[in-house]
């Protein structure tokens, strides 16, 4: 599947770096890494092949850039969603708004991820190292998002958990799209708001419940110390 003549020509408008960076995520989702020869992607970018060495070295060198621009637009919409006014959970809709809209805008996205899992991975460290860093990357966005919405009552450690779990749920969500379309993804999507205000309750509760716990047994000790005055 080739892109649109208007596709072609939106990318044609953009700097040498960019017109390769939205091609190669288009033709990695499309074909694969492999099957993704560097004539073919700097025929439809509009750009002679060395411009593609001059920015980015080698072919892995510009797949590395496209999953760092893969985790920037991703950490963007997380963090767009933390700055938005309003209730945490007005944060957390517009947060899973986002991310919803996004399978249905730019699917390649996720598909280039998919690509990278499968086929590079196992032989290429560099490849291992950017998922690592987008895992980080959103992971860290999520965590601070969750903090700042509910300031000085999570444990960090046990949040740190939860938001993994967090991410999980919705890097399957995308997967299940690839695989089974998008009829019910709205369904999942609704579903995952009610596990993620529940994990959510579930941590401030048990993180009240030791804070008061901690206060009384402070205040016994407390008063022990006095008696023995």
């Amino acid at each position: 599947m080739s892109a649109s003549p208007a596709a072609d020509e939106q990318i044609k408008q953009g700097t040498t770096r960019e017109r390769l960076l939205e091609t190669a995520i288009e033709m990695f989702a499309e074909r694969g890494y492999a099957a993704t020869g560097v004539d073919a992607l700097c025929r439809r970018a509009g750009v002679a092949k060395t411009g593609l060495y001059w920015e980015f070295q080698n072919k892995v060198g510009l797949l590395n850039a496209v999953i760092d621009q893969v985790v920037a637009e991703w950490v963007d919409q997380i963090r767009e969603a933390t700055r938005a006014a309003g209730e945490p959970k007005d944060k957390l809709d517009v947060a899973l708004d986002n991310l919803r809209r996004r399978v249905s805008e730019r699917p390649e996205l996720f598909r280039v991820l998919l690509v990278v899992l499968a086929e590079r991975t196992q032989v290429d460290e560099e490849a291992r190292e950017a998922l690592r860093r987008f895992y980080k990357s959103a992971h860290a966005a999520l965590l601070q998002g969750i903090q700042e919405s509910v300031p000085g009552v999570l444990p960090s450690d046990e949040l740190s958990v939860s938001c993994d779990l967090i991410l999980a749920m919705i890097e399957g969500i995308f997967l299940r799209a690839q695989v089974c379309g998008e009829d019910d993804i709205d369904r999942l999507f609704r579903a995952a708001r009610s596990a993620i205000l529940l994990m959510v309750k579930e941590l401030i509760a048990n993180a009240q419940g030791q804070s008061i716990l901690t206060g009384k047994v402070s205040e016994l000790f407390s008063k022990a110390s006095g008696g023995h005055e």
